[in-house]
């Protein structure tokens, strides 16, 4: 008599043993998933850091090219809508993507009035010249540490918000002529120099705590 050969037996997981399994993979995900998202946040501060800088790069380039004059904010051209900064340093650099930052994901390109609002990255106001007087780059004392970019705050240019990305000034945090802490608390600034770096926002973004940390918001002469 042939005897059939005995059936292999496979326990399953029990329902107590696949719930601990879900609980140790959702445990190791909770402790995992906070290190990732402050790795990209970095990468995105990184990259945004290195298009501030070149952005800073770029000004200078112009003013090397225009005797030594800074371009300002916003410019009137008669009959059309009036130029911001942008239109006088892209053709220097020439790709359009070094003028975002990106954490800011919905923002964009702009080089004119009517969209000024979406860029951002901002100028410094202050750099603005004074009664008609163009400023120039060799009369500014401290370039180091004088700001000429900032992140700002971006949005939609039509009231009621009439959001100003493109140009940035000292005042309360994240309003909408000010700068932004999109940056996990921190602001990257540019400076006159052409070199940029990251700063806790709260210490910078006013006159007096700027200086308090050796920074300048008005030039000096």
């Amino acid at each position: 008599m042939k005897l059939s050969s005995p059936t292999t037996y496979r326990p399953a997981f029990t329902l107590i043993e696949l719930l601990v399994v879900v609980a140790i993979v959702t445990l190791l995900l909770g402790m995992t998933l906070p290190s990732v998202s402050r790795a990209r946040q970095t990468a995105l501060k990184i990259h945004c850091l290195a298009n501030m800088a070149e952005l800073s790069r770029g000004m200078l380039f112009y003013a090397n090219a225009n005797d030594s004059i800074l371009p300002t904010t916003r410019q009137q051209t008669p009959g059309q809508d009036n130029m911001i900064w942008t239109q006088f340093i892209q053709p220097i650099l020439g790709s359009t993507d070094v003028f975002l930052c990106a954490a800011a994901p919905d923002s964009r390109f702009a080089d004119t009035w009517s969209e000024r609002g979406w860029l951002p990255i901002g100028l410094n106001r202050n750099l603005d010249p004074p009664r008609s007087q163009m400023h120039q780059l060799d009369t500014i004392a401290d370039p180091t540490r004088t700001i000429l970019f900032g992140d700002s705050v971006y949005g939609p240019t039509e009231p009621p918000s009439s959001h100003r990305g493109f140009m940035i000034r000292p005042g309360k945090l994240n309003a909408r002529e000010c700068i932004s802490d999109r940056h996990r608390g921190r602001t990257n600034l540019g400076f006159l120099d052409g070199h940029a770096d990251h700063y806790l926002s709260s210490a910078v973004d006013n006159y007096k705590a700027a200086v308090s940390v050796g920074l300048h918001w008005r030039p000096i002469r």
